[in-house]
């Protein structure tokens, strides 16, 4: 064979591996790609391991890929729209002594993008404990007791009685400072006369916080906070009682907790109830802060509750709330996997449902929309018993099981609620100004039987 003929064969067979190779890559599935970001929400949003399963439809569960710390992905197939992932966040002791999973049960018309939290301190690297104080200027008087929050724990002292606090090790950290004037401990909203926000302080050097002495803060009347009105609301008449809450976020991730009803439970910018109120502004808030807000009524059986959420911008406002006008009253089939019927709520901006549902060392939360239900009117919670990582997740006959089914109202869509960064509060809350989310629940337990 002449060294020419070589020649050409060789470049024939070159050219045929370059496009087998060409067509090896373009053979990868086709579909769309939806990815999943694993987060806490504490700490920064730091991203965390976890098992992350999907299925296709109503299809098997199976591993999704991980791309990077905290990032999951997997292809939906072209042709096909219903999807759902699991993210399994493993207990960590110094949070709770309960597993979490997250379930969401979407379309990829709706969304591709979800960060799903898994709380955590675990990892989060600590000072040591360091002594803060807060002291009244000359003449600045009114108040002698002190709140001090970090994004790591909180403390109530007196007037220049150092308290230890921990902070996260990077030299600009955020410390909120409530003074306040009561004959017992609580951090009512009418007693708060001083707040002081401090951004971006160094606890570890000079001059506010030496190395022998605590870092120390003096508040004076500069520190008397503005306020903003938060309207009267209405509940349904069979309302037995009612309650509104204001909170807030730093964008660094400092929570203050909205209140509970029990002020000496969750310290609150603001608290009242249907006969409206007024909440306090944080000094110094920066695009990235947000505030965040609720009302709520609890029917007089007591297994139904109603919500109004609200996450406000950085400069505040007044608030109005609105309650849904009905009760949302699902039938519930008391299986291992339970069963929910009726999910035909008629809400305007209906979104879709989220069921809890808890168990020995297990909670579950998961979110249905409106587009994966379609036209089915119920709903059984899925059965993750058999994908990787989640054995131990479904009831075994005399478990004791509590449930709550909620219909989901929003002004924003669900993909755009899913992809905004979570709070760091117990509110399933996105990072997301001007969202307005109303929910209406029924709750209950019972025991697995068979």
């Amino acid at each position: 064979m002449k060294v020419s003929s070589i020649v050409a064969i060789l470049a024939l067979l070159g050219s045929a591996l370059w496009l087998g190779g060409c067509n090896q890559q373009n053979q990868e599935p086709e579909g769309t790609k939806v990815t999943v970001n694993v987060i806490s929400p504490y700490g920064g949003g730091n991203p965390r391991t976890a098992t992350v399963v999907y299925q296709v439809g109503d299809g098997n569960w199976h591993l999704a890929t991980q791309e990077d710390l905290g990032v999951y992905s997997f292809i939906v197939p072209k042709g096909e729209a219903k999807y759902g992932v699991a993210v399994g966040c493993p207990a960590a002791p110094l949070d709770s002594v309960y597993n979490s999973v997250n379930v969401y049960q979407l379309t990829t018309d709706e969304s591709t993008i979800i960060k799903a939290p898994c709380p955590s301190v675990l990892g989060l690297a600590i000072t040591p404990a360091k002594s803060v104080e807060a002291v009244a200027a000359a003449g600045d008087t009114g108040y002698d007791k002190v709140w001090l929050h970090t994004a790591l724990g909180e403390r109530k002292t007196t007037l220049g009685n150092p308290v230890p606090l921990f902070f996260s090790p990077e030299p600009k950290r955020d410390l909120l400072i409530m003074a306040y004037s009561d004959g017992s401990t609580k951090v009512t909203p009418q007693f708060i006369k001083r707040i002081r926000f401090v951004r971006d302080f160094d606890a570890s050097h000079p001059p506010l916080c030496p190395a022998t002495s605590p870092c120390s803060f003096e508040l004076a009347r500069a520190d008397e906070p503005a306020s903003k009105t938060v309207a009267g609301f209405t509940a349904p008449a069979d309302a037995s009682a009612t309650v509104f809450g204001v909170g807030f976020v730093s964008k660094k991730g400092l929570p203050i907790p909205h209140s509970s009803g029990d002020p000496d439970d969750n310290p609150a910018l603001g608290s009242g109830d249907s006969a409206g109120g007024r909440y306090w502004l944080v000094p110094g808030t920066e695009k990235g802060d947000v505030y965040y807000a609720e009302a709520s009524a609890e029917r007089n059986t007591h297994v139904h509750t109603m919500h109004d959420s609200q996450v406000i911008d950085f400069e505040g406002g007044d608030i109005s709330f609105s309650l849904p006008t009905a009760w949302f009253d699902p039938s519930v089939q008391e299986n291992a996997l339970p069963t929910f019927g009726n999910l035909d709520y008629s809400g305007p901006n209906l979104i879709g449902y989220a069921f809890f549902f808890g168990k020995s060392l297990l909670r579950e939360f998961v979110v249905v929309s409106k587009g994966w239900l379609g036209s089915s009117h119920s709903y059984t919670l899925p059965d993750l018993s058999g994908a990787p990582g989640f054995a131990g997740t479904k009831p075994l006959p005399g478990d004791q099981v509590r449930w709550d089914a909620i219909a989901v109202m929003a002004n924003k869509t669900i993909g755009e609620i899913l992809a905004a960064d979570p709070l760091p509060i117990p509110s399933p809350l996105p990072r997301l100004p001007g969202l307005d989310i109303k929910t209406t629940d029924k709750h209950g337990d019972y025991t697995v039987s068979h």
